[in-house]
């Protein structure tokens, strides 16, 4: 499934490389989910879903297991203290207790392909609006097994963070070097990613935001904690 979106992901983002180096823009299901969310108590945080790539001299995308594995584990950290230091409680879900087929290890499956389908249709990238979110209706879901979220946690509110990064091999370099020697821009690696805020009770999606940039790395805690604050910097406060 992941090798199936991942282009779609990449596609999307390529069309907001000339909108400068990082780009945000965060959308709330109803005008005050923002301030439903900020009266809960505490968050629960599923395991972030992180994909690191090498970006090859021909263009393709060559998965780094070892950058993947440190890059999940820095991103899991930053988005837990970013969350904390807005006054919620964290419940942490562990997925290394479920077997593979398990309902948490889908619904993380199922919010990488509504996050792309939220940016196609939604927010305007690769496609135009479907006609079901015609005048800008917001109404996504993961659908009511979300609910399963619930059974080990206090919280009401389930965050998940999907977060693709690319970094240029020494091939890919020289070869935007050599061509920009021509007038010819090729891109380089890229950071895309997206968050979703799941009502646990429903699994409607009530905040959602994404991050592109042409900058940045994840492949070390300082670099994670950076652009985890770019991808949840208009996540509400507790009140």
């Amino acid at each position: 499934m992941t090798r199936r979106i991942l282009p779609i992901i990449f596609l999307i983002f390529v069309t907001l490389q000339a909108s400068g180096c990082a780009t945000t823009r965060s959308v709330n299901q109803f005008e005050t989910g923002a301030a439903q969310v900020a009266k809960t108590g505490n968050v629960l945080l599923m395991p972030a879903d992180v994909e690191l790539y090498v970006l090859t001299a021909t263009g393709q995308l060559q998965p780094n297991a070892e950058w993947t594995t440190n890059a999940r584990g820095f991103i899991d950290t930053a988005v837990r203290e970013k969350i904390a230091s807005l006054g919620y409680a964290v419940d942490a879900f562990n997925l290394t207790d479920n077997a593979p087929d398990s309902d948490q290890i889908q619904l993380q499956k199922l919010h990488m392909a509504v996050g792309s389908s939220i940016l196609q249709h939604s927010l305007g990238m690769g496609a135009q609006a479907l006609p079901t979110k015609a005048g800008g209706k917001f109404d996504y879901s993961l659908g009511s097994q979300a609910r399963s979220l619930k059974l080990n946690a206090q919280s009401k509110y389930g965050l998940f963070v999907y977060f693709q990064d690319s970094y240029s091999s020494g091939g890919r370099v020289a070869a935007q070097i050599g061509l920009a020697l021509l007038g010819v821009g090729i891109t380089g690696g890229q950071q895309a990613g997206f968050a979703s805020l799941v009502d646990l009770d429903t699994g409607d999606v009530v905040w959602f935001n994404f991050l592109h940039s042409m900058v940045g790395d994840v492949r070390n805690q300082k670099g994670a904690d950076s652009s985890i604050g770019k991808l949840l910097n208009e996540f509400p406060a507790r009140q």
